[in-house]
C-alpha cells in the first residue's frame, strides 16, 4: 500500500498491486462506460439547468445511490449556501429546498472549507474522520455522502454531491476515481455553459437597449451589395426583423427623395478623409409614414497581407453604421424652437452624443438589490469598467443627495404600477463633478422568472448646460 497527499498534505491510502486481472478489467470497462454515459447524457444542448440535471441522473444511477446534488457556492465566508439542481430516488427528494437559501453556520462552513481545500473527494459519514453536518444530516437523512469541489473558474466554486440516505456506505476507491473524473466533466461543462449563457444575456441586453433607445445597426458589403440590418433597424424603417434581405437598392428608396441626393453625396469623400460622416434625413416607412434618424456611417476594412492591422494601407471591404430614430427628438426641437435660443447648440450636442455613445444600460435585479452596469454606464458615473454586479445602495450614493428621493419614487411607483420610470437627475462623480443624466426604466421578467428593472441611462449635462 502507498501513501498519497492531498493538497494539505492529508493522508490518503492507495489501493495498488495485487488485484485480480477480471477485477481491475471489470472496474476499467465500468469506469470507461460510466465515463461514456455522462458524456453521452450531456452532449447537443446549451440549457444549462437541464444538462446539469441530466449529468446528476446519470450519475444517481451509475452510483446506485440516493441523492445527487450541486451546492452553490462552495465558499465558507458566504453567508448563505443553496441546493441549485438535486435528483434524487422517490421518497428521498425534496424540491421544496432546491433554489432556497440557507444559512452557512459553523458546521455547514467546515464541511465547505474541507471540501474547497481538497483536490480530491470527501467522504462524510461512515468510516471518515468527517462528520455529516448535523442541519444537514437532519434536514435531508444522510448518513454517508462523498463530496468534490467543481470550478467552472468563471464564477465560484460549485460541490458536486452523492448522498446515501437509506444506509450507511463506504465509497471504494474505485468509486472515488470515477466520481472525481465526473467531477472534472462537470468543472468544464459549467464553464461552458456559463459563458454561453453570459453571452446570451449580454447580447439579450444589448438588444433591450437598442430597443429603449431606438439604435439600430447595419452593414453594407460592398462586394456583394448586400445590406445586413439589426433587429432593430428593421424596426425603424416600419419591418418585421429579416422580413426580407435587403440591398442599397432597396434602402435607397425607404429614403426621403428629397434627403437621397445630400445623404449619399458626400459619404464617399468624407470616409476617404478618414471621417465618419453623421447623417439626418428622413426615410418612408411601407405604410407612408415619415420618420427622421440619425445615422453615423464608418468604413470596414480589408487588409492586404502585410499591410498595419487598422487597414489604412487595405481596401474597403464595406461599411458598417449606426441608425437611430430621431423623430419624436425632432418633433420636440420644433415644438420648443421659439422658446429655445440654443436649439442648434443642442442639436449638435445630441449628434455628438450619439456619435461618441454617451448612453448606457443597465439591469437592477429587483430581488437581490444587485445592478449590472453596460460600459458606458461606468464612463458616465466616471468610474473605470469592471466585471461583475453593484449594489443599489452604493448606486444610490452616487446621486446627488437633494435628488435621489426623487429617482428612487419614480422607481418605487413603476414597480409598483407597472409604467416606465422616466427621471432626470444629478450624480456626482468620484473626482466631485456633478453631472446631469436622463434615464428610462421597465419592468421585466428574465428567463427565470426573477423580477428586473430594465434601463439606460444618458448624460445630456453638456444639453442642459446649453
Amino acid at each position: 500500500m502507498k501513501i498519497r497527499k492531498t493538497r494539505k498534505s492529508r493522508e490518503v491510502p492507495v489501493e495498488t498491486k495485487g488485484k485480480p486481472a477480471d477485477e481491475e478489467r471489470r472496474s476499467r470497462v465500468w469506469f470507461l462506460e460510466s465515463m461514456d454515459r455522462i458524456n453521452r447524457t450531456v452532449q447537443g444542448t446549451d440549457d444549462l439547468d437541464r444538462t446539469m440535471s441530466h449529468a446528476l441522473d446519470a450519475a444517481l444511477s451509475i452510483f446506485g445511490c440516493d441523492r445527487a446534488w450541486m451546492i452553490y457556492p462552495c465558499d465558507p465566508k458566504s453567508q448563505t449556501w443553496r441546493t441549485v439542481i438535486e435528483c434524487a430516488r422517490p421518497g428521498f427528494a425534496d424540491s421544496s429546498c432546491v433554489g432556497r437559501d440557507f444559512p452557512m453556520d459553523a458546521e455547514v462552513a467546515h464541511m465547505h472549507r474541507i471540501v474547497r481545500s481538497s483536490e480530491a473527494a470527501v467522504r462524510f459519514g461512515m468510516r471518515s474522520d468527517n462528520p455529516i453536518p448535523a442541519e444537514i444530516a437532519k434536514r435531508f437523512g444522510v448518513r454517508s455522502q462523498i463530496c468534490l469541489a467543481v470550478d467552472p473558474k468563471i464564477d465560484k466554486p460549485y460541490i458536486f454531491g452523492l448522498g446515501q440516505c437509506s444506509r450507511a456506505r463506504s465509497w471504494t476507491l474505485q468509486e472515488r476515481r470515477l466520481f472525481e473524473a465526473i467531477g472534472q466533466r462537470l468543472a468544464t461543462l459549467l464553464a461552458s455553459l456559463l459563458m454561453s449563457r453570459d453571452l446570451q444575456e449580454s447580447k439579450a441586453r444589448l438588444e433591450e437597449a437598442q430597443r429603449v433607445a431606438h439604435v439600430g445597426y447595419w452593414e453594407w458589403d460592398l462586394e456583394t451589395n448586400v445590406v445586413v440590418w439589426s433587429d432593430e433597424t428593421y424596426r425603424i424603417f416600419g419591418l418585421k426583423p429579416q422580413e426580407r434581405p435587403m440591398d442599397l437598392a432597396a434602402v435607397r428608396e425607404m429614403v426621403h427623395p428629397e434627403d437621397r441626393e445630400g445623404l449619399y453625396g458626400g459619404v464617399d469623400v468624407e470616409l476617404d478623409a478618414g471621417v465618419h460622416p453623421v447623417a439626418e434625413f428622413r426615410i418612408i416607412t411601407p405604410t407612408g409614414e415619415v420618420r427622421t434618424v440619425h445615422a453615423i456611417t464608418s468604413k470596414l476594412w480589408s487588409a492586404r497581407p502585410g499591410d498595419p492591422a487598422n487597414g489604412a494601407s487595405g481596401r474597403a471591404r464595406g461599411l458598417f453604421g449606426t441608425v437611430q430614430d430621431v423623430t419624436e427628438l425632432k418633433h420636440a426641437e420644433e415644438a420648443h424652437h421659439a422658446l429655445s435660443r440654443d436649439l442648434q447648440e443642442s442639436k449638435a450636442w445630441l449628434e455628438e452624443a450619439q456619435r461618441v455613445a454617451h448612453l448606457g444600460y443597465w439591469v437592477w435585479d429587483l430581488e437581490t438589490n444587485q445592478v449590472i452596469w453596460s460600459e458606458e454606464t461606468y464612463r458616465i458615473f466616471g468610474l473605470t469598467p469592471q466585471v461583475g454586479s453593484m449594489d443599489i445602495a452604493i448606486v444610490g450614493e452616487m446621486f446627488h443627495p437633494d435628488d435621489r428621493e426623487v429617482v428612487f419614487r419614480a422607481a418605487e411607483e413603476a414597480i409598483r404600477s407597472g409604467t416606465r420610470a422616466d427621471s432626470e437627475h444629478r450624480l456626482i462623480r468620484p473626482d466631485g463633478e456633478i453631472r446631469v443624466v436622463h434615464s428610462l426604466g421597465e419592468v421585466k421578467k428574465d428567463s427565470k422568472g426573477r423580477t428586473q428593472m430594465f434601463g439606460t441611462t444618458q448624460d445630456i449635462t453638456d444639453r442642459k448646460r446649453a
